[in-house]
Order: structure tokens, then sequence, then C-alpha cells
């Protein structure tokens, strides 16, 4: 297990290199090695938002049963005062039964555990934006309850973690946006053809953006979702309108992730490298953006 001085100084090292966005895990134990150890998320958060200048600071994903929703949501609105606006929620229903035994939290029905997480996401929104909140609900209750300052942004992104079809339509339903975890290029492109019709049915009315984001470090906008225009070829969702996707991480990760896209999704890539300020070259990099991408 790394000591925690070593993380606080690979953080701005990673900001140095051109990353866009740094996150940490919700887990008391991990699954990387026995005994590792996990440090705290809301803690590290912090630090992280305390340490970091430019990168947006997240948590991909908080567990809704993990913590009472209106603490949380104060604690979340302290990040992104010490980040100075650049907080990125991720709340999921929780997976991990391990640790909520040996914690003595009960580990609820799935069904449970989504509808959990769904109030938590309204209890967020209500706090943050209410003066003051009166909340009748399932799992919590709030009576005149006031979350002072507010954000200084003025609707932090909430990402849903989510795989299955319930919990995609949750995230379609009640997220900012989607966190992939842990799947497959090809699992990866099923969720899709379900989230984003879900999505742009919903937003079919609405000029809002949201964005989707993959755990390896790909950030993609919600579809197309002003003009949700679908075709379907050999098994593949297929936008018809454009709409701009950027991804980051090792080189080889780059290049995997832009070959399943144009063999699957897309058929126009534009790629911008980062050019180094200190070679000067236009290698690719560990960070790179994709500036368009089209489909027909």
């Amino acid at each position: 297990m790394c000591d925690m001085s070593d993380v606080c100084r690979v953080w701005p090292q990673i900001e140095d290199m051109g990353y866009d966005w740094i996150s940490g895990q919700d887990h008391f134990y991990t699954q990387r090695a026995d005994g590792a150890g996990s440090f705290e998320a809301v803690a590290c958060h912090a630090a992280l938002a305390a340490l970091t200048e430019r990168v947006r600071v997240g948590c991909l994903v908080y567990s809704a049963g993990y913590r009472n929703p209106a603490v949380l949501a104060k604690s979340l609105v302290t990040i992104d005062h010490l980040s100075n606006g650049r907080l990125e929620v991720g709340i999921g229903a929780g997976w991990y039964e391990e640790e909520y035994k040996a914690y003595g939290i009960p580990f609820e029905p799935f069904n449970v555990r989504l509808r959990r997480m769904t109030e938590t996401i309204e209890i967020l929104r209500a706090l943050w934006s209410n003066e003051r909140t009166d909340f009748d609900g399932e799992f919590s209750t709030l009576r005149n309850a006031r979350c002072d300052p507010k954000p200084l942004q003025r609707a932090p992104r909430i990402w849903v973690g989510a795989k299955g079809p319930k919990a995609l339509k949750a995230a379609a339903q009640y997220g900012d946006g989607w966190n992939a975890n842990f799947m497959s290029p090809e699992d990866f492109c099923e969720c899709c053809s379900l989230v984003m019709p879900m999505r742009c049915e919903m937003l079919s009315h609405s000029m809002r953006a949201s964005r989707v984001n993959d755990e390896h470090g790909a950030v993609h906008p919600w579809a197309s979702c002003m003009t949700p225009k679908f075709t379907r070829s050999h098994g593949a969702l297929r936008w018809r309108k454009c709409t701009l996707l950027s991804v980051c991480g090792t080189a080889k990760r780059i290049e995997a992730f832009h070959f399943v896209w144009l063999k699957k999704w897309a058929n126009d890539f534009q790629i911008a490298q980062r050019r180094s300020s200190r070679t000067r070259d236009t290698t690719p990099s560990r960070f790179a953006t994709c500036a368009k991408f089209s489909a027909t």
C-alpha cells in the first residue's frame, strides 16, 4: 500500500501531465491485494481538491448506502469550495457486499439500494438549490434543512454508476452523466445502446446537455440529446448528428478505444494531440482529445 504522502505527491504530477480529471473511489477495502488497504473517500476527495489547481476532482462513485445523504451534500459543497468549483460527483447503489457486512451496514436487495441511490440524488440537488428543504422519503426525512453556503457551481454534475438495465434507466433519469465501470468495449457499446435512447427520450424537448464517463478516462457527451436521431447498423446504435468527445489515458488505451468506436460507432475522428512543451514534438502522449465525432 502506498503512503498518503505518495498519493499527495502524484496528484499534482498527473495534473502537470495534462490530464483533465482525477477521481478517487469509495471503498473501505481494495480488491487489488489482500491487506493493501484503502483511504476514506471524502477525506481523499477534499485533499485532492486542495492540492490541485486545474483538473476536475471527482469520486467514482460514492456508495449511497455508506453515508447520510444530507451530510454527504454538505461535504461535497465544502469540496466544491476547496477546489474553486471543480467538483464532480459520482453516486452508485453499491455492490461490494463484503464491505457492507464488515462495517455493519445492511446490504439491502438491489432494488432497495437503487431506490436509496435515486433518493440520495434528489436530496443532494434539493439541498444545493433550495434555501430550505423539507423532504419525506423512503429512507430519509429532512425538516427545514439548510445547506449553506451553496456550491460555487450552479449545479454540480452527478454521474451515476450503472451496468444493468434498471440501473442504466436510473442513470438516464436522474444523472447528469453515466459512469461505465470495469466493462469491455463490447459491453460498453451494449450499455450505450440501452442508456442513450432512454436519455434522449427524456431530454427530447430539452436543450440541456449531459455526459458519459468511462472509468478508464474517456468522457463522452450524452449522444445527440438535442436532436436524437438514430440508425442501427450491425447491432450497434449509430448517431446521425455530430457531437464532441474526449479521451485520455495511455497511448495504447487511446488507440484501442478509437479503434472500437471507429469500427462499431463512428466513421470519422479528428484527434488533437497534446504538444510537449519540453520536446516540441507531436507524438501521441498520455493525453489526447477527439475534437470531432460524427456518424452517418
